[in-house]
Parts: C-alpha cells; structure tokens; sequence
C-alpha cells in the first residue's frame, strides 16, 4: 500500500510540474505576443508621428500676411493663435520655475512622458471614479498645441506621447519650455506669457513677481475660469497653490513664500488689456477671400496650421473684390426697396481668368460680417436656364447648327421615348411657336425647345459634360434619368458656374479655379508655387465652342436691350440667364474676352423670391456693372479667334444641311459661318 501511494504521490507532483510549465509557457507566449503587439502599436504611432514637421514646434504663431495679385495687403490670417514671443532670457526665472511647478515638476528627469505620473493620475481618477487628473507633461501639452492634436481619446493621447519623444530628441529642456510658454492660452484671448504679463499686471514677462508668476502658472489648467479678469477668487486660490507647491519643490525659500502669499497681485482693468491689443495687434476683418485662404492653408499646407508667419500671394484683386461687393449691395438693396422683398437675399459671385483659372474675385455673400457662409463656392442650387448653352453644344457636336429650325410647340410623350412619365415643362412666356431657329429658342429661353435640342444631342452626352464640368457633384436630385437636366435640374455655385463658362473663351479646356500663387515664409523660403501650366482638360470641342460663343455674344445683346441698361458697343460680352421654379433661383453667368462671371440670388431657406425675380432682371445687372467694372480696371484682352477654315456657308433652317435653289426659292436659306469640321457634307432633299 504504501508503494501505491508513493506513486500515486509521485504522479501528482509530475502532474502540478506539467501544468505549470504549461500555464510557464502560455504566460511566456502571451507576454511575448502582447510585447509583439505593443511594438507594433508603438512602431505604427512612431510612423504617424514622424508624419509632422517637428520644426513646426520651434515656430511661435505669429500672423500670416495674405496680399493679392497687385501686391496690396488683403490682411492678415493665422491670428487667433497669436501671441508676443519672447526668448528665454525675458522670461523671469521665478515665471519659468512657477509653471514647471505648477504643470509638470518633474519636467527636467523625464523625457517627454512621465510614465510615474501617469500611473498616479490612473490611480486617483480610478479612486475617484471620474478624470480628476491628467498625466500631460509640458512636453505633450507643446505637441498638442503645436498640432492642434484634438479629442479626449486613446489615439490621440498616443500620438501625442510619441510627438512628444520626438520634440525630446530634437530640442533642448530649455528651448521646449521657452516655446510652451510663448505658446500656451492664458484667458482672455491671450497667448503666452509676455501677454499675460501685459495683460493682467501691465509689465513684461521678465519684470513678474513670484506672486504675479504664480497667478499666471496658476491660469493655465482652465484659462478662461482661473482668469483674473473673470474670477479673482479663483485666481488667488491658483496662486497660493502653486506658491506652495514651489515651497515643497524648493524652487523658493520659506521666506519668499511667506511673501508671496502676504499680498495679492493688482489686477490691471481689463478695458486696458482691451485697448492695448486693438492698438497693437494686427486684428482680421470679417473677409470672405481671407476665410478661403485660410481653408485652403490647411489643405495645401496643414504642416503650418495656426502657426503663421507666412507671406500668401493670391490671385485676387482687392479693387475689383471691393467694388463688386457694393455693386451686389446696391442692386440687391434697390431690387428689395422696388419689389418690398425683405432685407434677406443674398448672393454668390465668381469671378475668374478663362485662360488659368485664377479667381479675381468671390463674394460670399453680401456681409461677410454677418455669415462667413461662402455661397460663391459652398452652395448647391439648380442652375436653371444657364445649362442650356451646354446642351446646345453638345447638340452642335451631333450636327444642329444654330439656325436650323427646332418645334416650339408642346411636349408630346413620343418626343422623350425614353421617359415614360407624363412631363410637359412650360415656357415662361406662354408662347409655344411651331418652328423657331435653335440660336432663337435660346435667346428666348423656350424650355421646349431646349428640350427638343438635349434630345437631339442625347441625354448621356449632356450629362456627361455636365459632369465633366463639375455640375452635380454633391447634388442628389437627380440619380435617374431625367428630361428636366436640360433645363437646368443639376446643382452647382457660382465658382464651378464661372470656370464652366470659362470653357467657351478657351476653346472648350477647362481651367481649375485656383487663387494661391505662392506662399512663402520669414526668411522668403518658397515653400509652394503654383505651377505656370497648371493640367486643363478638354471638355467641349473647339469647333462647337466657337459657334456657342458667337450664338452666347447674340444672347447678351437681346438681354442688354430687354433691361434698358447701356452697353457700349465694343463690348465683347456674351452669357445667359437663368431662373428656376417659383423664382427660387436667379442666375446670369457669362465671359468677356478675358474673364468669366457667375453670379446668383436667392435666399438661403431656398424660399421664393417677390416679384417676377427672373435671372435676367435681378442676377444680371450685378453681372453686367461688375464684368464692366473689370474691363474698366483693365481686364482687357483680344477677343479670341474663330477656328482656322471657318467659311460662310448657305443653309437650310429645315434640314440643316446645304441649301439648294429649292431652299432659296422656299426663304429657308441663311448664311452662317461654320468651322470647316462642321459643314454638312449633303445636300439638302426636302422637297419644298
């Protein structure tokens, strides 16, 4: 018996050894693929962190000056984050030992994270079941702000700490804590220390005192709570504490303490900090160009996000921005007083360079002061009767020529096959004419023939190069096929309205909108430029591009007499109206020989407008005082030339094709100029 229980023993202890190397092994595996995964988090965050320009934490935020095409200063961009930095040798000693104290007092041992403080704030917010305490060193709160690091989440907090190691390696202890401190939010709108200092007290960040440093250390964890200026109390509170704080660290004797905390701080009146910084600072007016240049720096150069101290040159003219924002003011204002339509619509205006794309001007609205919403560029509205021209020149592509007779009348189901819902658009002045010439059913807007002509050059071609041009890009409207895209059921804004018309001057190449020429730094280092041929693509044919202009010139003629306005007759102005149902809408876009304009009206709730608002009586004469506005300023150029091999040939309106004498003897002969490529090649059959 006792053999059996030695065995038994013996086969008990070979059994706990087993499973312990077992449990050994799997606790080995496990550290070893938890290590693995550690190092591959931390390897994927080293990667995103060296994705930032670490010298972009050297760069204190000072304002960027935004200048236009004449080299007139705009303003300025990149000011909110704006402070006075100071080196470090006009930072008080007491300042510099004060927030280390206050915010990381083991700053000079670690190296960017302090791992023991992180344990302690996981700690006491795990005790007090709540964040009651952060683990940011100086280091990291430098990163975030540098960064504009965001969110209270995992992701960011590692990044953070990852940026932070590498701003360790770069710069030095001191550098670090010089940058946070012209760098860090003091309340108030102020921005390091030299405007605490100037702000609260009235002096130089050099020239605090230990209690004065103290209150400034002391705002830092929540600037606008902790400010002087909002609650002395709490400031004060701030202040004793980190006094005591500097105590325990012997950062001050027991005799500079006892001092300190004798007496408070005299607070400056806040009108004071107020007037000083109106007097010296370089404040941003409400502008809708300096709102999209700085959009367009976070995206062309998000490196220098917030931090400035840049020199943007654009492609705005300043004096044609200006006039144009008081002619739209004007004409809108007296529309509103003549129809008694409330003080509320608004408008959106483009203005471009046909041959580049370079935007003149854009104006979002009609006070930039009142709502920073850009509808030149971020609105999405039908564009009505001003996509006819497109669809008229995809038809010159199928062989319709501009004289060449089209039915007015009606719509019957048999002319869209294709559709078969009942759908009959109306023309706005009620006239449904048999036959009238294509270039004529333009002019006159007559929807059914519009429509007779979309078909005659395909749906699929017309939404193509609708496309092409941009229309439709965030619009939902329209996911099927639908007739009403040849009248203009496509989204789009003035800016893609204004490149889209830009394609009929340079024979159908259209040229991106642009407006950032150059960007350069401080020291005038380059650090983007526009190319000089930037990429155009071809979306129209040059042929029937030239031919839509000509018909676009003829167009603007019979809109000039219809509005009573005078136009000199050397002007080489050609557009097209456009209004969409229940006067929603009023548009007029078109080109000089140098530049194309867009503008559109209408309320922003997409409400109707009072009174007959068509494009033609309200987007037009801000489109016409502002296109000669611009030509006055000298945007002046040759009228482009008509294609090589462009010959006067006789047609007939019926057939479109060569006239004979039967033609002549009918009246259905005309003469037109056709670029060679567009000549029929028959003869025309129809008997007469």
């Amino acid at each position: 018996m006792g053999m059996d229980f030695e065995e038994e023993a013996d086969e008990g202890v070979s059994l706990r050894r087993r499973l312990l190397r077992a449990f050994f092994k799997v606790c080995v595996f496990g550290a070893i693929v938890s290590g693995l995964a550690a190092a591959g988090v931390l390897a994927y965050y080293d990667r995103l962190a060296d994705g930032f320009d670490i010298a972009e934490v050297g760069r204190t935020p000072t304002p960027s000056s935004v200048v236009d095409a004449r080299g007139d200063l705009i303003g300025y961009i990149h000011t909110t984050n704006v402070g006075l930095p100071v080196k470090s040798s006009q930072m008080a000693e007491v300042l510099r030992q004060a927030i280390v104290a206050r915010e990381d007092s083991r700053f000079y041992r670690h190296r960017g994270v302090d791992y023991r403080g992180v344990l302690r704030a996981w700690v006491r917010n795990a005790q007090a079941g709540r964040y009651a305490e952060g683990a940011s060193t100086i280091t990291m709160q430098l990163a975030r702000m540098s960064f504009q690091l965001k969110g209270k989440t995992l992701h960011r907090k590692v990044l953070e700490c990852r940026i932070a190691r590498r701003i360790e390696r770069e710069f030095s202890k001191d550098e670090i804590l010089t940058f946070y401190m012209n760098r860090v939010f003091l309340g108030t709108g102020m921005k390091g220390v030299e405007q605490a200092a100037k702000g609260y007290f009235g002096k130089t960040a050099e020239t605090v005192s230990p209690n004065e440093a103290a209150m400034i250390a002391g705002i830092i964890r929540a600037p606008n709570g902790f400010s002087p200026f909002r609650n002395e109390e709490r400031a004060l509170r701030e202040m004793r504490m980190t006094i005591r704080r500097m105590r325990q660290l012997d950062m001050i004797t027991s005799t500079e303490s006892v001092a300190a905390l004798a007496s408070d701080p005299k607070i400056q009146p806040e009108e004071l900090w107020r007037q000083w910084l109106r007097e010296r600072t370089k404040q941003r007016r409400a502008s809708y160009l300096l709102t999209a240049v700085e959009l367009e720096m976070d995206k062309v150069l998000p490196s220098r996000r917030g931090s400035g101290g840049l020199i943007i040159h654009t492609s705005f003219d300043l004096a044609l921005q200006d006039d144009v924002q008081s002619i739209a003011t004007r004409e809108l204002s007296s529309w509103e007083a003549s129809t008694s339509e409330s003080a509320s619509l608004q408008c959106g205006i483009a203005v471009t360079e046909a041959s580049t794309g370079a935007i003149r001007a854009l104006i979002g609205g009609r006070d930039p002061s009142e709502s920073s919403f850009n509808r030149a560029t971020s609105i999405d509205r039908s564009i009505g009767s001003v996509v006819k021209p497109f669809v008229y020149v995809a038809a010159l592509a199928s062989g319709l020529l501009p004289g060449t007779h089209v039915s007015g009348s009606e719509l019957s189901p048999e002319d869209i096959p294709w559709f078969e819902e009942q759908w009959s658009p109306v023309n706005s002045d009620n006239q449904y004419p048999e036959l009238v010439p294509a270039i004529e059913g333009l002019t006159e807007s007559k929807n059914t023939v519009a429509v007779r002509v979309g078909e005659a050059a395909g749906y699929g071609r017309v939404r193509g190069i609708l496309d092409s041009l941009g229309f439709g890009a965030s619009d939902a409207s329209l996911k099927g096929r639908h007739p009403s895209l040849y009248l203009g059921a496509i989204g789009g804004n003035p800016l893609v309205t204004a490149a889209a018309y830009g394609s009929f001057l340079t024979d159908g190449e259209r040229q991106e909108p642009y407006f950032i020429e150059k960007v350069v730094d401080a020291d005038e280092v380059v650090l983007m430029a526009r190319q000089n041929d930037p990429p155009a693509f071809q979306v129209l044919r040059a042929p029937e591009t030239w031919m839509m202009r000509q018909s676009l010139l003829s167009v603007y003629r019979s809109q000039v007499e219809s509005s009573g306005l005078s136009s000199p007759g050397d002007q080489y102005f050609g557009g097209k109206s456009g209004t969409t149902n229940d006067f929603r809408d009023a548009w007029f876009a078109g080109f000089s020989e140098r530049l194309a304009c867009a503008v559109w009206v209408g309320n922003d709730d997409g409400k109707s407008m009072i009174g007959p608002a068509f494009g033609g009586r309200l987007a037009f004469p801000i489109w016409f005082h502002t296109m000669t506005r611009a030509s006055a300023l000298g945007y002046v150029a040759d009228p482009p030339q008509p294609p090589e091999n462009s010959l006067p040939i006789k047609l007939c309106r019926e057939s479109g094709n060569l006239a004979t004498a039967a033609c002549d003897a009918a009246g259905l002969s005309y003469i037109e100029m056709v670029p060679e490529s567009l000549i029929p090649r028959e003869l025309c059959r129809t008997k007469k």
